[in-house]
């Protein structure tokens, strides 16, 4: 008796987890050295720079509200794997929630040099979790701002009888082919 098991799709997960947890340590890493250092910076004398100080705060507090967005991520992404995790299903206008924030992220955009528009059209209206939507928005318009060096980012959005869809057209590099189907891995 021979049982011959595929496990080539437990060890792609595997590995996909385990870039994921070497990822999030260096994301978490990173803001964590600078907290210590500007904070040892102020033990060590840094309190009496008068005309530093005030920076080194500014820094240490910058560098808080991006560990605490690391964290915040990370338990939306914990509760998004948590089995039986329900979705707050309402009706809302798609639309709506992407013009509001695509505003939000317009002066980011702007200082970036970049123009960033959502097309005109009809409302589109959809049954979704508004939290979860908002996120998966958010987290396009951050990687296009972030990603994208010139030009413009704009949104499309629409809809075709059963079907609803949101499209954010940047000139930025896109995933590369290689990572494409790491995207939908389910683990």
């Amino acid at each position: 008796l021979l049982v011959v098991h595929d496990l080539s799709v437990t060890e792609a997960a595997s590995r996909v987890r385990q870039d994921f947890v070497a990822n999030v340590s260096h994301e978490l890493r990173t803001p964590l050295t600078s907290l210590r250092g500007y904070a040892e910076t102020l033990l060590g004398g840094g309190l009496e720079d008068a005309e530093h100080r005030e920076g080194f705060v500014r820094t240490i507090h910058e560098q808080a509200v991006r560990l605490e967005a690391l964290i915040a991520d990370l338990l939306s992404l914990a509760e998004l794997e948590r089995p039986g995790a329900e979705l707050r299903l309402s009706a809302l206008d798609l639309r709506d929630v992407v013009e509001r924030l695509a505003a939000s992220f317009r002066p980011r955009a702007a200082a970036a040099g970049l123009a960033l528009h959502v097309e005109d059209g009809p409302p589109v209206l959809v049954g979704a979790d508004r939290a979860r939507i908002e996120q998966v928005i958010a987290n396009l318009l951050e990687n296009a701002v972030k990603y994208t060096e010139r030009g413009e980012i704009s949104v499309e959005l629409g809809s075709e009888r059963d079907r609803v869809w949101c499209e954010v057209v940047d000139t930025g590099p896109g995933i590369p082919p290689v990572d494409r189907e790491r995207i939908f891995l389910e683990f």
